[in-house]
């Protein structure tokens, strides 16, 4: 979800710093930190007009060029290791730039500066670089750290896409219903994951289904109903929850996943492949579940399955809940845009590290953008829809981008796009984003 902010003002002690909008293209987490939401005015802003490389950093932010902002607090810190804003800064640069390994150095150093106003949420931008490098228990006990040193945003935190992978885990649907104030929820919900445990899954079916006429549009409560009428072998009643949860961004891979192995349980291995295809895109990458999950043993030997599970295998980040203990209980991430597919003539792209962010369409063997994803890299950097492709990486196109895309991909190294738009020939260079 990209939310779009005006000019905010910050004040303390009479300075004034007027920032221009800032657009996140993967998450509203990082954004918003930034620019200031309740908290007093960070430091960094304060300052910011006494140091050049701090506001040189600054600028090249406001302009999205997180990749050369980091270069700028880089600099800051390597000359004084106390920068403390510029350390929060540079983890904000790099978790922007895709670069979530880095970021949770930067962001972990940024915490430890007492007393400083970005304190608190650079433990939030830590459990959010953690929960999209798949660390889903560690990204909770930051969540956590930064709820207990002020961070109470629940509307923020629910709606953050960087945390989707924490959704599907009762530890962060009972971190939302405190911070909203439902103890009662609470207590229901861990009355229920006791149940789970205790693999009675009808008494939990059962208390999630009360919640779920108290609270329809509750995720967590929606999917959770959907696992424990499957456990207890509901699969008709199951089904529906599954389809209602795939609703959510935030459980729409497991609930997809679960669904299709609804499907494959009753027999229908078609419908369960194409199912269990959707939740790959979803995110839902648990290579465990797929090879072992033995709802999926009517399927198991389908040419379709085999390479879908090679598909899986493609992916870096998969793990497991901190609190489930059956394959079908795992984490999902979802970052809806983050596709490529190649429509008509074209086939689509297999998974890879790194993602773009366009759709394409071959006509007479011209490549052209037919859509370009909402917060994706391409957007980011400037592709359009209705771009003509002259050449990839220095390359003519040729009717085969995706060969030449392949190794960008991989490497996430920046691609330079020569298109025409408008009767012009321009160059354009996109630095994919880090597949989540």
């Amino acid at each position: 979800m990209t939310r779009k902010f005006g000019p905010i003002r910050h004040r303390n002690k009479g300075t004034q710093v007027m920032t221009r909008p800032l657009q996140s293209f993967f998450s509203t987490s990082v954004l918003f930190l930034l620019i200031g939401w309740s908290a007093p005015t960070p430091a960094w802003s304060q300052d910011v007009d006494s140091d050049e490389k701090l506001q040189a950093g600054q600028s090249l932010l406001q302009q999205q060029e997180y990749a050369k902002a980091a270069e700028q607090f880089q600099k800051c810190v390597d000359e004084d290791k106390e920068a403390g804003s510029a350390w929060f800064l540079l983890g904000y640069s790099l978790h922007m730039d895709g670069q979530y390994e880095k970021a949770i150095k930067a962001h972990k150093r940024a915490m430890e500066f007492d007393g400083e106003s970005f304190q608190n949420i650079a433990v939030y931008n830590l459990a959010c670089a953690l929960a999209l490098t798949g660390k889903p228990e560690e990204s909770q006990a930051a969540l956590e750290k930064a709820v207990a040193a002020g961070f109470e945003d629940a509307e923020k935190i629910y709606s953050d896409s960087d945390l989707y992978a924490l959704h599907p885990t009762s530890g962060f649907a009972k971190l939302v219903a405190k911070l909203n104030g439902e103890e009662k929820l609470v207590e229901q919900l861990d009355a229920a994951q006791q149940a789970i445990g205790a693999e009675d899954f009808a008494k939990a079916s059962e208390i999630y289904r009360s919640l779920a006429k108290d609270y329809p549009d509750n995720d967590f409560v929606c999917y959770r109903l959907g696992y424990s009428l499957h456990g207890a072998g509901k699969l008709d009643d199951a089904i529906e929850y599954h389809k209602k949860a795939a609703e959510f961004p935030g459980t729409k891979g497991i609930a997809t996943y679960n669904w299709g192995c609804v499907l494959s349980l009753q027999g229908d291995k078609d419908a369960a492949i194409k199912k269990l295809t959707e939740a790959v895109k979803h995110g839902f990458v648990r290579l465990d579940a797929y090879e072992n999950d033995p709802d999926l043993n009517n399927i198991r030997e389908e040419a379709a399955f085999k390479e879908l599970v090679d598909k899986v295998r493609g992916h870096k980040h998969g793990t497991k809940n901190a609190d489930d203990k059956d394959v079908d209980d795992p984490d999902a991430d979802d970052k809806d845009a983050d596709k490529e597919e190649m429509h008509e003539k074209t086939q689509e792209v297999a998974p890879m590290p790194f993602s773009l962010g366009v759709k394409m369409r071959i006509d007479d063997e011209e490549v052209v953008i037919e859509e370009v994803i909402a917060d994706s890299a391409a957007e980011r950097d400037g592709l359009k829809a209705e771009d003509l492709i002259q050449k990839i990486g220095g390359k003519e196109v040729a009717g085969d981008p995706l060969a030449i895309l392949k190794p960008f991909l991989e490497s996430g190294d920046k691609i330079p796009f020569e298109v025409v738009r408008g009767g012009k020939t321009i160059t354009i260079d996109v630095k994919p984003n880090r597949r989540k």
